[in-house]
């Protein structure tokens, strides 16, 4: 079976900048205003479903990463890593909202003491060194293997 990427990779990414302004723009004029937080709580409307994405996008890639070890198929390589790729991307926009939310609640962009925050940030940073040691290894079977392996962990 071969994978077309370059169209694939484009549909879902034209997909994705079609609905995600829709969903912005939903999650923040729909919802009605809570007295206690403002207009603050209405991030929340984004920044939960982009953290459920965030979290569960990285299992998905290390199931992946396990059929592809079993079963040496290509698309299992390939779609470990685009779950790895998506993870990334919404733990990006995790940290960003989850920022925008804490400057209003807290009064500052950034609390070392939340352990969620902290938490997002190593996953984060975890997700880069993946994407990043995968781009390093030239040879396609062994980084298949290797990123099959460091997306289990």
């Amino acid at each position: 079976m071969s994978i077309q990427t370059e169209k694939f990779d484009w549909g879902l990414f034209l997909l994705f900048a079609l609905v995600f302004p829709f969903a912005i723009l939903f999650s923040l004029n729909y919802p009605n205003v809570v007295l206690e937080q403002g207009l603050s709580h209405k991030i929340f409307y984004l920044h939960v479903s982009v953290a459920w994405v965030a979290l569960y996008a990285p299992v998905f890639s290390a199931i992946f990463g396990i059929f592809y070890l079993i079963k040496k198929n290509d698309m299992y390589d390939f779609l470990s890593v685009s779950s790895a790729k998506i993870a990334f991307l919404f733990s990006i926009a995790v940290i960003f909202s989850g920022r925008i939310w804490a400057k209003s609640a807290w009064g500052v962009f950034w609390d070392w003491t939340d352990a969620r925050l902290q938490s997002f940030t190593v996953l984060f940073f975890s997700l880069s060194a993946y994407l990043l040691l995968r781009s390093m290894i030239t040879e396609k079977i062994k980084r298949k293997i290797f990123s099959s392996f460091l997306s289990i962990l």
